[in-house]
């Protein structure tokens, strides 16, 4: 039988049966930590898998070789009082295209696997807790959980007593709560009424995971304590989906560098109760995105080799703050010279970077202009930037650009694409005749200008050392006449931030000036663009972020069409009919597991367990990504009634019941048996 091996992505967890029952491991007064790392890992993870070890390797970057006494703990590893977290799940194609796998097996007969397995990850976390604290009563703890371990963990905060935890990290739970995010217009698309908890969700109508809520989402005497991450579109806790890889972002923690940033938050936590043994450090949540596109024609051949010095310096630099690099050359398109992208992101090590900067040579020429504008905008469109990252495409000539170039690409369009990734700054380094054209470019996108023959490491200090703008949201939404608050508070700086200038109008001009990193704004007709900040230390040194405005004269509603027609209950089956439009996705989740995609619109689920209640809902996805609300039937649990109760219908939709023995195949359904999944 098909099943869920036509199912591509898969969400969740195949649970261990039964446990191996023995009591915790007791720890020696000698062996006690300051604190102990304790993390849950994801569906389908081995332990020791990739995303403990990232979290595990960032938070010991920052405290290693530090009188700080620590341990690591991975739930699953050994038995505590009988509990022992599975979290297993199977593969369908391959482990590796279902990493994490984003979807649930379920055996025969047994509804509540996923369940089971998150409840028995919470009891081992507090049953680890709570016997190391018998015996090391003054160490604390800090505990993470990614995707299904993420539940874990916020179910576990429940019942740990607060005072032994230094702070409790979420990432991709399932059971995400974000009531600023509930609503067509919700309250965080204006940058109001964020959770103190929220520490990384760049979708501001992020509301509930895929599987619910957890309400309340922080236990008060967790405040402080708690905090909330959830990638970009990551379609098990926030609201949208990548259109053509909806598992991307959720299996992208390690790569998009979100442990980083948690590792560093973790430090400033640890230093601010171990200020004697944890130095603070700037939680700076970017890390530097740098591509260095160079022009090699003829008459770069007096400047070639200090050009290229230059930008060894910047790559250098920019991979020691753990920062990702990319090469370019370029000449005119008339030559004809289309151009080279010698290394990307994801393939630029240093040793590539020399090696590739080596062999560019100087060539050709003669026009006194060249193609900048569509070299830029092919590393703009190429390279894939990292979100929250400081971006700077630098630039190395010693000649002019085309406004519009020779393919057509313009000025206007490049400074567009570099505020939509959310800014790419331009830093141009060039002679002092050619200086003056370039000013436009570097004020559009938040960069400057510098002359090679005398601002070099002045222009290095200046990439590489300028403060980070960081924007509560990289989106903004709201109606004509209601205010929004755009707030840069957690922009970060080596020195003090002396102002803070604002492009509200989206004009790409600055027009107002504050020294206070907030400011409030009320628009009475519809604007769409993108707004900017503009933060200048003491020491003179710029940064900028930008993020997308939308002004609307009124909310459109996101509907989607899925409703459940019908279904037909047989012994130990159920048959469901529905209805959908032909752009809409529908995932399909029994009780707490998410089976994944459906692919018809009749389906049936065999050798269901009647003697628990089971929970089916079908969510739909429109095809701008954004989910639909859920539509669920509640199966009350036979023996425990003892007789049959009325079915939960959605409240939209046409509901129709039907009871029968006739086979399925007489609906023309697909089959789902338990087995499959």
């Amino acid at each position: 039988m098909e099943y869920l091996n036509k199912i591509k992505y898969s969400l969740l967890l195949l649970p261990l049966l039964l446990l191996n029952v023995q009591n915790s491991q007791t720890i020696s007064k000698d062996e006690c930590k300051d604190v102990a790392f304790v993390f849950a890992r994801g569906s389908g993870e081995s332990l020791n898998d990739k995303n403990y070890q990232e979290f595990k390797n960032k938070i010991e970057e920052n405290i290693s070789g530090k009188s700080i006494k620590y341990s690591f703990y991975e739930l699953g590893s050994s038995p505590q009082n009988g509990h022992q977290y599975p979290a297993t799940a199977i593969g369908f194609n391959s482990l590796s295209e279902v990493i994490n796998s984003i979807g649930a097996y379920v055996s025969a007969g047994e509804s509540y696997a996923f369940g089971d397995s998150v409840k028995t990850g919470t009891e081992e976390l507090t049953s680890y807790i709570n016997a190391t604290s018998s015996n090391c009563k003054s160490t604390k703890y800090v505990i993470s959980g990614y995707s299904q371990g993420g539940l874990v963990v916020s179910n576990a905060i429940k019942t740990i007593d607060s005072s032994k935890i230094i702070y409790a990290a979420t990432l991709g739970d399932p059971k995400l709560y974000l009531p600023e995010g509930s609503g067509s217009n919700p309250d965080a698309c204006r940058g109001k009424n964020l959770s103190n908890y929220r520490a990384y969700v760049p979708d501001c109508k992020a509301y509930e995971g895929i599987l619910g809520k957890n309400d309340p989402y922080q236990p008060n005497n967790y405040i402080d304590k708690l905090g909330a991450w959830c990638n970009y579109h990551d379609i098990i806790c926030s609201k949208y989906i990548s259109i053509l890889q909806p598992l991307k972002s959720h299996v992208s923690y390690v790569s998009d560098g979100i442990y980083d940033k948690l590792a560093k938050v973790i430090n400033n936590k640890l230093s601010d109760h171990f200020p004697d043994k944890i130095p603070k450090v700037e939680v700076n949540l970017s890390t530097h995105d740098v591509a260095i596109l160079i022009d090699s024609t003829g008459s770069m051949s007096g400047l070639i080799e200090k050009y290229k010095s230059e930008a060894l310096r910047l790559a250098k630099e920019a991979i020691d703050m753990d920062g990702r690099i990319a090469l370019y050359e370029y000449r005119d398109l008339s030559d004809p010279f289309d151009p080279i992208r010698h290394c990307g992101f994801e393939t630029c090590t240093l040793d590539t970077f020399k090696e590739e900067l080596d062999s560019i040579t100087v060539s050709g020429g003669g026009d006194e202009l060249e193609s900048a504008m569509s070299a830029s905008l092919k590393v703009l469109d190429t390279e894939k930037w990292k979100l929250g990252a400081v971006k700077t495409v630098v630039l190395l000539t010693d000649a002019g650009y085309h406004p519009i170039d020779i393919d057509k690409v313009s000025f206007h369009q490049v400074v567009r694409r570099s505020l939509e990734i959310d800014p790419v700054n331009f830093y141009i380094i060039t002679t002092p005749e050619t200086a003056e054209e370039y000013h436009s470019l570097a004020e559009s996108t938040g960069g400057k200008v510098y002359d090679v023959t005398g601002e070099l490491s002045l222009s290095t200090d200046s990439i590489i050392e300028r403060p980070t703008a960081i924007l509560s949201n990289p989106e903004y939404s709201a109606l004509v006449g209601e205010e929004l608050l755009f707030d840069a508070s957690s922009s970060i700086a080596s020195s003090n931030i002396t102002k803070y200038e604002w492009d509200l109008d989206c004009d790409g001009v600055f027009e107002t000036t504050t020294v206070n990193p907030t400011i409030n704004k009320v628009y009475f007709e519809p604007v769409s663009g993108y707004i900017q900040v503009r933060i200048t230390d003491k020491n003179g040194l710029i940064g900028t972020m930008s993020a997308k405005l939308d002004v609307l004269s009124k909310i459109d509603e996101v509907e989607t069409e899925t409703k459940i027609i019908n279904y037909a209950e047989n012994e130990n089956s159920i048959t469901i009919d529905f209805s959908k439009s032909e752009e809409e996705n529908v995932y399909l989740i029994l009780n707490d597991a998410f089976l994944g995609k459906l692919t018809e619109n009749h389906f049936t689920i065999t050798d269901l367990n009647k003697n628990i209640d089971n929970t089916i809902s079908l969510i739909p996805f429109s095809n701008t990504g954004e989910r639909g609300e859920p539509q669920t039937i509640l199966i009350k649990n036979k023996t425990k009634y003892n007789k049959k109760l009325p079915v939960k219908a959605p409240d939209s939709g046409i509901m129709k019941k039907t009871t029968s023995n006739s086979n399925a195949n007489d609906h023309h359904t697909r089959i789902y048996k338990r087995q499959d999944f």
